[in-house]
């Protein structure tokens, strides 16, 4: 007589079974929570969602987000959590969480943002000694992931960072500057140096030339290079131009561009110039007049002649509603219909402003719980390890 089989092993031989690249397809479309949940499916899902490098490279392809859909990371003192995590298309609702840091043991030190690329974000560690001198430190993060990296071997002196990736190493890097004198005129160099994630040692590079000085912001990212607003000094030792200082990581050496001709004039230190990044395309946008400010997209990058003039803002119409706003933060999102969502600082508050010149649209929303912003980027939740 024929033993009857059991109900699970006639389950099992149902079982439709996938191919591993079916598996890895569609896995690869999932959101980043949805693939942590799964690591606990199997030793190969784990495998394949935390260590394939390959599998983390083709999700962060098919992940990449639109500007309307990213989260915006604001570096706060007023915040009860290291960075506060606001969508952008909730900002107007005041809809905001906080990046956990649970376990991460941030708590106990004093760590700064550096600026985030591809669901990884750099903070700094400082330490401060002899007065105003100081050692840093770095570490990388992935909230999404909830994991972080060792801290880096302190540097010391460094005052302005910036924070990118190198595609022809395929490694995130920080880049930290160390200013100092030389020369008889004491012009100003900035000394370039570098960690790698995964790294054990700050690396020296060419220095950046002498007599720019670089503004101590954070540098931007764009297409594989860091770069800076930087001023210029004549022979004199006296500013006489403002321009772009751009790092590429890969070869990790620096060049110049200029900034649009409407800057390249005595009032520069009026102009406020801020660099930052949208869809890929470097952006500045700079007070005009006292009552303009304006915005310029730089279509090719590097290349001067392509600086496009995108908005020009009349600060007396926006303050014709809301009165006190007299600085402008960098736009956070252009969108298809001509609003333009951005940051304007008052002495009580920040706020989120939403602009359409063609329509004659302003409206204001206050952020609520911050008072000081140190800093703004976006972020997209990814695989990419820390370490």
């Amino acid at each position: 007589m024929r033993k009857q089989k059991q109900p699970r092993e006639c389950e099992a031989q149902l079982r439709p079974i996938l191919a591993d690249h079916l598996i890895v397809e569609i896995l690869s479309w999932l959101p980043v929570k949805s693939l942590i949940r799964f690591r606990c499916v199997s030793k190969s899902w784990n495998s394949l969602i935390i260590s394939d490098s390959q599998f983390t490279k083709l999700h962060l392809q098919r992940s990449s987000t639109p500007s309307t859909k990213l989260q915006l990371l604001i570096d706060s003192p007023c915040l009860d959590s290291m960075v506060s995590s606001w969508p952008v298309t909730q900002l107007l609702n005041n809809s905001s969480s906080f990046l956990t840091t649970e376990g991460q043991n941030f708590s106990s030190e004093n760590y700064n943002f550096i600026g985030s690329c591809n669901g990884l974000i750099a903070l700094r560690g400082t330490q401060y000694r002899v007065g105003i001198l100081r050692y840093s430190w770095v570490c990388f993060w992935n909230p999404a992931t909830r994991t972080r990296s060792q801290n880096s071997p302190s540097c010391f002196g460094l005052t302005g960072f910036g924070f990118g990736y190198d595609p022809i190493s395929d490694t995130y890097k920080v880049v930290g500057l160390i200013s100092c004198s030389v020369g008889e005129q004491g012009f100003q160099r900035d000394k370039v140096k570098v960690y790698s994630r995964g790294g054990n040692c700050w690396r020296a590079i060419v220095s950046f030339p002498d007599g720019v000085a670089l503004e101590r912001m954070n540098g931007v990212y764009v297409n594989g290079t860091l770069n800076w607003v930087a001023f210029r000094y004549n022979s004199d030792n006296i500013v006489n131009q403002v321009v772009i200082v751009s790092l590429h990581l890969g070869n990790e050496t620096n060049v110049e561009f200029p900034l649009p001709n409407l800057l390249d004039h005595e009032a520069w230190f009026l102009l406020s110039p801020t660099l930052w990044v949208l869809k890929d395309c470097l952006h500045v946008s700079h007070y005009h007049t006292a009552t303009d400010y304006m915005i310029w997209q730089m279509k090719e990058f590097g290349v001067k002649e392509s600086w496009t003039p995108l908005l020009n803002i009349n600060l007396d119409y926006l303050q014709t509603s809301y009165p006190g706003f007299r600085i402008m933060r960098l736009p956070i999102c252009l969108f298809e219909n001509g609003n333009v969502l951005m940051f304007s600082e008052d002495y009580y508050q920040r706020r989120a402003v939403l602009y359409n010149e063609r329509d004659g649209i302003v409206a204001s929303f206050a952020i609520p719980g911050i008072t000081f912003i140190y800093s703004i980027q976006y972020y997209a939740e990814s695989l990419v390890s820390p370490t």
